[in-house]
Formats: structure tokens, C-alpha cells, sequence
């Protein structure tokens, strides 16, 4: 059983980026429907979330206050996503999805007392040179023929996931050690109601032409998206509670993540990435490995 959770949080962890993807390609001739997948990503994971909820009640006012900061970066992580996918390559953002675990890492070293030890060091460095084989264009020649181009719109976004995505880990730590564990499900069903909130105060300034045909074709997309994030979390605190290493989990979640969603966009989106981002992503997956042990 432990293996089997663990095999169901790597799948719905690269759901998230694969989904996203779908969602892109059912829209590629929609402008200004971006917005609008967060937005109904967010209303998906309320519903995953308040259905866990009625069966893991709590309330406590002060969590409140951490669960507006999450919805906050979950916005965030969600419209960096979807948009870097839409102007980037899926591998590569799906690296820097990852990659927020070692921004996590990097802020526990200065405000949690995170002992800096000899693997952590090594993954430190693994990701600066995987970071360096993905980003650095090389060759303009070859890059233009490359899925895989790097611009400074793909950076923005990535970066907004980035922050996004680690700013979420950070809260979720922050709550969970002030409050000695309890009340993770409420936090998260008021930090995804929030997350719905925000969502819509920034989709309100984007065209809506095309909002009904995109939501006629490709709303199961982000329905399973949020579904899939929800899961994600749920099986990661059930395997908490089985034998199965830490050192294996984490790592296992990242990685796998990682592979699956390639797989997916070289097969399915025939992604062409060139050699030193093959070479680049090896290495970053390895980090990973390094950063979670």
C-alpha cells in the first residue's frame, strides 16, 4: 500500500503540468484564456478540499491568516504555470516546478536552523549546472529549431511558479509548526477559497471573448487539475504515516514528477529538447535526489 501512494502522488504531481499542457493545446486558437484556467482550477481544488474537510473538521481563527498568504502564492504559482506552458517548454517548466523544493530548502537554511549538510551542499551545485545546461541558449541556430527556446516572457512566468510554488511549502510549514500539526485540511479550504477570490479579481481584466468556448471545451482539464493538486497533498500526508523513508518519498515525488511529465511532452507534444537540456535535466533530477535525502 505505501508503494502504491506513493505511485499515486508521483502521477497526480506531473497531472498538474500534463493537464495544464492539454488545456494550452485545446485553446491554442482561443487569445486571453490563461486567467481563466486559474481561476477554474482554484474553484476545483476548493470543492476537492471541502469535501476532505466535512470528514477532517477544525477551526481555529488564527490559521486563517496563513491561509490568505497561501492563496495568495497559489494564485501566483497557478498563473505561472499555465502561461509557461503556453510560451515555454513543458520540460523545462516542469524542472522549475520541481526546483521550488530547493528555493524551500534554501529558506530553511537562513529561518528554520536547517543543519547545511554535505548532500545539500552537492545538490546546491547540481542545480546551478543543470539550471545552466537547460537555460543557456547555445547556439542561436540550433536554438530556433529547438521546442525548447528560452525567452524572457517563459522567465517571468517561470519565476512566478517558482515563487509561487515554494511561497506555498513555506506557509504549509509555517502553519502546521505553529499550530502542532492541526488544522492543515482547514487551512488549505480557506486558502483555496481565497484562491478563488484573487483569482477572480485578476481575471476580471482579461478578455472574456472567448471565455465560453473555452469553457465548453476544455473545462475538464482544469476540474482535474485541481482535483489533482488536492491528491497530490493528501497522499504525501498518508505517506507520513507509513514506513517508507523520507529520503525515498521526496525524492521519489520529485523525480518521478519530473520524468513522467517529460515522457508525456516528448511523446504527446513532441517536445524537442536539445542534448545539453537532456544532459541538463539528468543532472537537475539527480539534485533533486540530493536536496530531499
Amino acid at each position: 500500500m505505501p508503494y502504491l501512494y506513493l505511485a499515486c502522488a508521483i502521477c497526480f504531481s506531473a497531472a498538474l503540468s500534463i493537464l495544464g499542457t492539454l488545456y494550452n493545446n485545446k485553446n491554442a486558437q482561443r487569445p486571453n484564456v490563461s486567467r481563466l484556467y486559474s481561476l477554474m482550477t482554484s474553484c476545483s481544488v476548493f470543492v476537492s478540499w471541502l469535501v476532505i474537510y466535512i470528514f477532517d473538521f477544525s477551526f481555529d481563527p488564527g490559521v486563517i491568516v496563513y491561509s490568505l498568504a497561501y492563496g495568495v502564492f497559489y494564485t501566483m504559482a497557478m498563473l505561472g504555470l499555465i502561461n509557461a506552458l503556453n510560451t515555454g517548454s513543458v520540460s523545462l517548466t516542469a524542472f522549475i516546478k520541481q526546483l521550488s523544493l530547493a528555493c524551500v530548502a534554501f529558506w530553511g537554511f537562513f529561518f528554520w536552523n536547517t543543519p547545511f549538510t554535505f548532500n545539500v551542499a552537492i545538490g546546491l551545485i547540481l542545480i546551478v549546472i543543470a539550471l545552466a545546461l537547460c537555460l543557456f541558449t547555445g547556439d542561436k541556430k540550433q536554438a530556433e529549431k529547438s521546442s525548447a527556446r528560452i525567452t524572457w516572457k517563459w522567465a517571468l512566468y517561470a519565476l512566478m511558479l517558482l515563487v509561487g510554488n515554494a511561497g506555498c511549502s513555506i506557509m504549509q510549514k509555517y502553519q502546521q509548526a505553529a499550530f502542532d500539526g492541526q488544522h492543515g485540511t482547514m487551512m488549505m479550504v480557506f486558502a483555496t477559497f481565497f484562491a478563488i477570490v484573487i483569482s477572480l479579481i485578476v481575471a476580471l481584466k482579461e478578455d472574456k471573448t472567448y471565455w465560453k468556448e473555452a469553457i465548453k471545451a476544455s473545462w475538464r482539464f482544469p476540474a482535474a487539475a485541481g482535483l489533482s493538486s488536492a491528491l497530490t497533498n493528501r497522499f504525501i500526508l498518508l505517506l507520513i504515516s507509513t514506513p517508507l523513508s523520507a529520503s525515498l518519498v521526496y525524492p521519489g515525488i520529485a523525480v518521478g514528477g519530473l520524468m513522467l511529465t517529460v515522457l508525456v511532452s516528448v511523446v504527446v507534444c513532441n517536445e524537442k529538447l536539445r542534448r545539453q537540456q537532456w544532459i541538463g535535466l539528468a543532472v537537475g533530477a539527480v539534485a533533486l535526489v540530493f536536496l530531499n535525502l
